[in-house]
């Protein structure tokens, strides 16, 4: 691989990350009470860390649910009993989850 190569692969990948940082901000303006969970298909995850309600083992049962279904909200519960809300959202290539 070139070195033009591998610049031209990180910078996709920090555009990526970029477009999820610009979202997250967005949504935490729009919604400032609400806790979010913005997981990229590369792996990055932006999230509120110690006020979360989520737990790791409950996202990586509840994600693929939200994966599944297209522009449609899924609601579960949070092991705490939180009431979440979860979409994909295909253009920013992420799953959202809202509590």
């Amino acid at each position: 691989m070139t070195d033009v190569d591998f610049d031209n692969v990180f910078a996709d990948l920090l555009e990526g990350d970029e477009e999820l940082k610009a979202f997250e901000q967005v949504l935490r303006q729009q919604l400032p009470q609400s806790v979010i969970y913005l997981q990229g298909d590369n792996g990055i995850v932006l999230s509120d860390g110690q006020d979360s309600p989520f737990t790791t083992e409950w996202v990586t049962a509840f994600l693929p649910l939200v994966e599944a279904v297209a522009d449609e909200f899924v609601t579960g519960r949070c092991p705490d009993g939180e009431w979440v809300y979860g979409i994909r959202i295909d253009k920013i290539n992420a799953g959202l989850l809202l509590a």
